[in-house]
């Protein structure tokens, strides 16, 4: 069973389109599904995050931020 994970991004950020390229790509990817929740223009969503992006989620709950962590998905994935 796969599960649902979210991606907050913020256009135009390099460090989100690294992260977003390396789980779209991810040997593990058959374990999660990925949605790109973006921030900008959304000021409910920018106070939460600001410039804290990427934001790796699983139901709200933090897996990492700035930089995958392989170690942390892999727990999250329970693989």
């Amino acid at each position: 069973m796969s599960k649902h994970l979210q991606l907050v991004v913020r256009e135009g950020c390099h460090l989100c389109d690294e992260m977003e390229d390396l789980l779209n790509h991810h040997a593990l990817k058959r374990y999660f599904q990925l949605e790109r929740v973006v921030i900008n223009n959304q000021p409910e969503l920018e106070v939460e995050f600001g410039m804290k992006v990427p934001v790796l989620l699983e139901e709200k709950r933090e897996i990492c931020h700035y930089f995958l962590d392989e170690s942390r998905l892999r727990t999250v994935l329970e693989v």
